[in-house]
């Protein structure tokens, strides 16, 4: 199961330790132990002391390694991938969409359990339907409650879609194949190193494009038309 939770940039390690207290803890108990990367919050002596008291082993991992901790690691792509569809250009809405990007996470299907989280720990489905009106209320206020429904209607379903893209991309693109790409093809351009004007570079997009490929300059490197 995945709870994600909104963050700032410069949390110290004093308030990761509140963070995780109000929202981990008291939900769901102390853990055996925390699996994280070498970020200075992890690494501090404070977080260090902090699982201490609690009993619980700090487990540094390597960073993009994700056979430490494949489904974290999967977790935090889709994730990333919902960000990137739903958000704004200038990114200012990814916090009201992370609630509901993690209901559809959590309710979804997963390969390697072969049921959805919320089965696994609660033994039951939560419903997330709502009821959209036929006819738009009169009232100005309850028109504008109509349309909210609406969107949180088609939102989740839209959600819920592109879990399942997701996950079917992420089991084709790993099961060892070679792509092969001819002249003509249309292919994505990744925007790794493009510099952009929005805010944040994980909640951007990935790839731009498709554009035509016009030559093969040899077995790794391409020639695209762009604009």
């Amino acid at each position: 199961m995945a709870i994600d939770l909104p963050c700032w940039k410069d949390i110290d390690s004093p308030e990761l330790a509140q963070h995780f207290f109000e929202s981990i803890i008291c939900q769901r108990g102390i853990p055996d132990n925390v699996i994280a990367d070498h970020g200075t919050q992890f690494t501090s002596r404070f977080w260090t002391q902090v699982c201490s008291h609690l009993s619980t082993d700090n487990w540094l991992s390597t960073a993009f390694h994700p056979q430490i901790e494949g489904q974290t690691e999967g977790q935090n792509q889709t994730m990333e991938q919902f960000s990137r569809a739903f958000c704004t250009f200038k990114q200012g809405n990814w916090v009201e969409l992370l609630l509901l990007a993690e209901f559809a996470y959590n309710n979804a299907g997963h390969a390697s359990t072969r049921m959805t989280p919320f089965w696994v720990y609660y033994h039951y489905h939560p419903v997330m339907q709502f009821k959209a009106p036929k006819q738009p209320s009169s009232l100005k206020l309850d028109f504008h409650a109509d349309t909210s429904v609406a969107g949180l209607e088609e939102t989740h379903q839209t959600l819920c879609k592109n879990l399942q893209e997701a996950q079917a991309r992420q089991t084709k693109y790993t099961d060892g194949k070679e792509v092969v790409v001819k002249i003509g093809d249309q292919v994505g351009l990744s925007t790794r190193h493009f510099q952009t004007t929005r805010p944040s570079k994980m909640r951007e997009y990935t790839w731009t494009g498709p554009y035509t490929q016009s030559k093969v300059i040899n077995h790794n490197a391409f020639k695209l038309d762009l604009p």
